[in-house]
């Protein structure tokens, strides 16, 4: 009886608050980084255009599923840069689908070759919850109601260093912070920050690696 006491009182002592991650997350961020950074908006000299899809945790239902379509293009003017992205995030019974257009404006070095870009994105964040797929044990419980659709605005601004060998980014895409009431359910959309990192380093004349980080 005294073991399960110790237990049960240990177990009472770690119990704390959770915090996780709302944004999107992505393997392959390296293909998405006009989504976690505006100033990266016409960084590769030309139009790009990517389009990407994650699906975690196949065949389980309510697994996180994301996708993602971004084009972004320097200007005439090279120093400007504009860019559009949709991305859709979906984890269980939550659905978060951002829309943002962007503008960059990007400082030279010519000791270097490098650049200094300074980017911002205006947009909207659409978050729809649709609360009678959840597994409800109390079938009169208030919470499985029916699906709910929210229109929130987002302001997002970075700063965006590269040069042919090295870059760095810090950024926060979502800086406007506010609260979504989903019947009985509350989210609150929390400011994200970010950091990149990275090198280009050649092997030889066939190999090259892109080291970074997130």
């Amino acid at each position: 009886m005294l073991h399960k006491i110790i237990i049960a009182l240990t177990f009472s002592f770690l119990v704390s608050e959770a915090s996780a991650q709302q944004n999107a997350q992505f393997t392959q961020y390296l293909d998405n980084m006009l989504y976690f950074n505006p100033a990266y908006a016409g960084s590769r000299g030309n139009m790009n255009i990517s389009a990407t899809h994650r699906q975690q945790w196949t065949g389980f239902k309510g697994a996180p599923s994301t996708q993602s379509l971004s084009l972004h293009t320097p200007l005439k003017y090279e120093s400007t840069s504009l860019g559009f992205s949709v991305l859709n995030d979906r984890i269980g019974p939550i659905n978060q689908t951002w829309i943002n257009g962007t503008a960059a404006y990007a400082l030279r070095f010519k000791r270097n070759e490098a650049k200094l870009s300074f980017g911002i994105n205006g947009g909207i964040n659409l978050i729809n919850g649709d609360l009678t797929q959840l597994y409800a044990v109390d079938q009169n419980d208030p919470l499985a109601e029916n699906y709910v659709n929210q229109i929130k605005p987002n302001v997002g601004a970075g700063i965006y260093y590269h040069s042919k060998k090295w870059f760095a980014g810090v950024s926060s895409p979502q800086i406007i912070e506010s609260r979504s009431s989903l019947t009985n359910l509350n989210l609150n959309i929390q400011r994200h920050y970010y950091l990149s990192l990275g090198g280009y380093f050649s092997l030889n004349r066939m190999v090259k690696i892109r080291p970074s980080t997130l």
